[in-house]
């Protein structure tokens, strides 16, 4: 755990590695209740990841030639919308997570994006705190695009009370 850190954009033979990093960082809910079947959750294919590589921004955080987290948004309008947040479970508590979220927030601010939106669990410490702690603001449900992420994600199988949405503004 000793080499530096960094993030970039993604390429595509970071695809290979990102379903071990989804499934590490996927266990980390098994201790948790409300949503330890999550941790049973299947992850990703590497050509799913392939794709979004692609289609989408994805961001990587590195040590040395080792991806160990990545970062997946897509174009909302004005907004940018982080769809998943993966570090893996060797790598947790040393803020990847948070650096990958500033990173896709800098390059959202240098595109002109209005803001930068997620779900994610209130009560979780590595999801909505950590994301206070980097900037974000709980959003109401007004905005209806989030309030429709929120819905699929309850028919998913999280308790929609324990899910928010939150957005930084960038501008």
């Amino acid at each position: 755990m000793s080499a530096a850190v960094r993030t970039r954009r993604a390429r595509n033979a970071d695809a290979t590695v990102l379903p071990t990093i989804e499934r590490s960082a996927g266990l980390s809910f098994r201790s948790i209740a409300h949503v330890a079947w999550v941790a049973d959750q299947g992850v990703q294919s590497a050509g799913a990841h392939a794709t979004n590589i692609v289609s989408q921004p994805v961001w990587i955080a590195d040590a040395g030639d080792s991806a160990i987290g990545f970062l997946i948004a897509e174009s909302c309008g004005e907004d940018l919308h982080i769809c998943e947040v993966s570090v893996h479970a060797d790598w947790h508590g040393q803020d990847i997570g948070a650096r990958l979220i500033d990173t896709a927030a800098a390059c959202a601010r240098e595109a002109g994006r209005r803001s930068v939106t997620l779900t994610t669990s209130r009560d979780v410490p590595s999801n909505a705190p950590c994301c206070v702690r980097v900037g974000f603001v709980v959003e109401d449900d007004r905005d209806a695009r989030l309030a429709r992420l929120l819905d699929l994600e309850a028919a998913r199988g999280f308790a929609r009370e324990t899910r928010c949405a939150m957005r930084i503004a960038l501008q």
